[in-house]
């Protein structure tokens, strides 16, 4: 059982179910993660569960793709996505592991950079000098082959990241 979340205003990463046990990647150490700088804030743990951010709600267009980009954003604009609109939820990548809380989809922000130095684009310059858009995918549970092979400039090889 998870501990109540914080009611009322307030930033979310202070309050203390953000770094609680609960949601430590057994997959993680203490430490600093691979090609992503010093040691996450808040405790000394590199991989939490967190959820696919897909920006802020809005629909994409890729060579491959129309639609949203990650079934979690940040608006106050729109309403919160309807589960509905997932086509095929068995496939969608709704948590992962991750450096915090969340990845950025990189159907948003496209892979630009090298980080982990094997030749292939794996990170945007969204975080600068984090790597995998703030992911930790070399914790396996999907081949990191499969599931950070790009198609192109701006898309994915992998189903996972497509929602709709």
């Amino acid at each position: 059982m998870a501990k109540q979340a914080k009611s009322g205003s307030g930033i979310f990463a202070t309050d203390a179910i953000f770094y609680d046990a609960l949601r430590r990647c057994p997959g993680g150490s203490a430490g600093p993660a691979p090609f992503c700088g010093g040691t996450p804030g808040g405790t000394n743990w590199n991989c939490y569960i967190g959820c696919n951010f897909g920006g802020y709600g809005t629909s994409i267009t890729t060579p491959n793709y129309k639609g949203i980009t990650g079934p979690f954003y940040y608006s106050d604009s729109l309403p919160p996505m309807p589960a509905s609109r997932i086509k095929r939820p068995a496939q969608a990548m709704i948590f992962t592991d991750t450096l915090t809380h969340y990845v950025h989809s990189p159907l948003l922000w496209p892979f630009t950079r090298d980080a982990d130095g094997d030749g292939l684009k794996d990170s945007s310059a969204v975080d600068a000098g984090i790597a995998y858009n703030d992911a930790r995918p070399t914790v396996e549970r999907v081949s990191f082959r499969i599931l950070w092979r790009t198609a192109g400039a701006s898309d994915m090889t992998s189903r996972f990241w497509y929602i709709e």
